[in-house]
């Protein structure tokens, strides 16, 4: 546990070297605390750096039920390599929290729902996966890692599987519970 936190507080600080060139772009919700959110479902648009070998990001749409009554989802994008601080979420609680607020918006209370990762796979299914397994055809592919109730050695390998051999950039969706009185912030203007 201790060795994940040291890894991720030094990633941190190479990425303080690089936040001049990442992006905050909130993703409002409309919620009223008026009402229960448990019929809710947020879209929210995660960018994806598809690899080395490609050039931009394609926006990804990603659905999200709010955990509290009231907030609003966000999206971070880092340079890879990033840092970030969160924790394993404390028993009977769905998501990892930030523990220490982070240089492109995230605070200190905000719930990572997800992040973007590499795996391996095939791009086939069923007997011709078999074939091209045997075959050496695994390929890494990029996809977007749900952490809601996610073991947390899960969340740290999504986590560190943004490597700069495979990426530029990883993306982050936060979720911030917001109070009864705060409005929702506007999403920024690109």
């Amino acid at each position: 546990m201790a060795g994940v936190s040291v890894l991720l507080c030094l990633l941190a600080l190479v990425a303080a070297a690089n936040a001049f060139l990442s992006k905050f772009k909130h993703v409002p919700i409309r919620a009223s605390p008026l009402f229960d959110q448990k019929d809710v479902i947020v879209t929210v648009d995660v960018p994806m750096d598809f690899g080395l070998e490609t050039t931009g990001a394609k926006d990804l749409p990603i659905q999200f039920r709010p955990i509290f009554s009231k907030s609003e989802f966000f999206v971070v994008t880092y340079d890879v390599p990033f840092g970030l601080n969160v924790d394993k979420p404390p028993k009977n609680f769905p998501s990892p929290i930030v523990t220490k607020d982070g240089t492109n918006g995230e605070k200190v209370g905000d719930v990572l729902r997800a992040t973007s990762c590499w795996s391996q796979g095939f791009n086939a299914a069923g007997a011709t996966s078999d074939i091209m397994s045997f075959a050496g055809n695994v390929k890494w592919r990029r996809s977007v890692f749900d952490t809601t109730g996610a073991p947390w050695d899960k969340v740290v390998e999504a986590l560190v599987s943004n490597t700069a051999e495979r990426c530029r950039s990883v993306s982050l969706v936060f979720e911030r519970e917001l109070e009864d009185d705060e409005e929702i912030a506007e999403p920024a203007s690109e």
